[in-house]
């Protein structure tokens, strides 16, 4: 297979790890994805966030290859990122995990998985079609 073949092949993996929740130390709201300085998007506080933990569980993440299965270590600490099988040398892509919070909804109940992220949102029930608004 020439390299023109494996751009058009191109696969992109979800990642298995999840990414954790980090909090305002101020006004306890989610804070947005990320390491370094993050500022508050509810009450504009600066927080320095650090995730070791994340980049070593995503440097040693194992992964099993789109075109021959063998597994492999992902040996990057960031997402997305970009590999190669060292046996078929198949390119794909290892997008990070995208996070959901599961919700209630406070007319029906009727639970409802969002994806996870921070700010104030309004949604409308599926169900019973009322309006819920949420705090991350």
């Amino acid at each position: 297979m020439n390299d023109e073949n494996l751009e058009e092949a191109h696969i992109t993996i979800t990642s298995k790890v999840d990414i954790p929740a980090t909090y305002c130390p101020k006004c306890d709201s989610l804070l947005p994805e990320g390491s370094g300085e993050i500022k508050c998007l509810i009450c504009a506080a600066k927080v320095n966030v650090k995730l070791p933990s994340l980049e070593h569980d995503w440097k040693n993440e194992r992964v099993a290859c789109p075109g021959c299965g063998k597994v492999l270590i992902a040996g990057i600490g960031k997402r997305p990122c970009k590999l190669k099988c060292s046996s078929c040398e198949q390119k794909f892509t290892l997008a990070k995990k995208i996070m959901k919070s599961e919700i209630s909804c406070p007319k029906c109940e009727r639970k409802l998985r969002i994806k996870r992220s921070p700010g104030e949102k309004l949604l409308k029930c599926p169900a019973c079609e009322s309006e819920i608004k949420i705090k991350c």
